[in-house]
């Protein structure tokens, strides 16, 4: 369901079948995948050159190619826009650019930086409901070794871990790795006993866990929690 361009393409016939032919392309970088979006009706409406200028598919090829233009803190500036305005999908889409600007040879990004971006990023994942896109950016988050980077301060580094690790917990308990989660949540405990949201989750992981083991359910809470 994605919309294409190619940039240099060319027809090339069929080995088996001299009546069949494909559009052969020498390099991937000749290919642009425009953003996640259904443009297929109007694709195939598109006749001509002028009707390809002129619509959406146009604009959304000539934004993305000025996007390329932006630096890591733009782009990271415009996808926490895009989340405080509940448009995750974009976001994940801007952080997904800036974080590939940061992994470029001769990137001075900070690691710091690029651990906000993830743990923002998982954020939005938990938002679409993509829990182990979620999981897997919170992870990778917390990989990232931060002492190395002089500019970032201890609050920097607790704050980003804290955030990390409940996002983790989160992901994990959506899918229903109920262990993984209590440990995610205790772990967020230790950098900040008073988040009152991990303390929560902390104890509804601990039920799920009683219940697996026991087969007991107190369905009085279970409706409270429905509630």
């Amino acid at each position: 369901g994605s919309v294409l361009l190619v940039k240099e393409p060319f027809l090339t016939s069929s080995l088996n079948n001299a009546d069949e032919f494909y559009i052969k392309v020498e390099s991937p970088s000749d290919i642009v995948i425009l953003s996640d979006q259904d443009f297929t009706a109007e694709f195939c409406g598109l006749t001509n050159l002028k009707q390809l200028l002129s619509s959406k598919i146009w604009s959304e090829y000539v934004k993305e190619e000025e996007e390329k233009k932006h630096t890591f803190d733009e782009l990271n500036a415009q996808g926490n826009r895009c989340f405080c305005e509940k448009n995750f999908h974009q976001a994940v889409r801007l952080y997904t650019k800036a974080l590939s600007l940061a992994h470029q040879s001769g990137s001075i990004v900070k690691r710091s930086d690029v651990k906000k971006a993830l743990s923002n990023r998982a954020a939005a994942y938990l938002r679409l409901d993509m829990f182990y896109r979620a999981y897997q950016d919170a992870q990778r988050a917390l990989d990232i070794v931060e002492e190395e980077d002089s500019a970032t301060t201890a609050t920097t580094v607790t704050l980003n871990n804290e955030k990390a690790l409940y996002r983790m917990g989160k992901a994990a308990y959506c899918m229903r790795q109920y262990e993984t989660a209590l440990d995610s949540f205790t772990k967020c405990l230790l950098v900040n006993p008073k988040n009152r949201e991990a303390r929560l989750d902390a104890e509804k992981s601990r039920q799920r866990i009683e219940e697996s083991r026991t087969g007991q359910y107190d369905m009085r809470s279970l409706l409270e929690q429905a509630r």
